[in-house]
């Protein structure tokens, strides 16, 4: 049971940075944060997507192998946080 709540805790983990890294590449024109337009990088510490635009109107994109290094790096964080809670939790008792 425990290994489940790892192993969701990491998939949790890699969406919530993977979204966060999303919410960078936004382009909001109202706020000035247009510095490129044509480009979305998704994924840290390892970019593992990354869309550009050459000719409009047809964007061209790319897959990365680093989505299996940042998935790994969201898996040692929610282990090493779930052991930190096991710890704490034995400490406190």
């Amino acid at each position: 049971m425990r290994y489940l709540k790892i192993l969701i805790l990491s998939i949790l983990i890699f969406c919530s940075i993977s979204f966060v890294t999303i919410i960078n590449d936004l382009n909001i024109p109202a706020l000035g944060f247009v510095d490129n337009p044509c480009t979305l990088k998704i994924g840290f510490p390892y970019t593992f997507y990354h869309q550009f635009l050459v000719e409009s109107p047809i964007p061209n994109s790319g897959w990365g192998k680093e989505i299996i290094i940042d998935y790994f790096f969201a898996l040692a964080i929610s282990i090493g946080l779930y052991y930190l809670n096991e710890y704490l939790k034995r400490k406190t008792t």
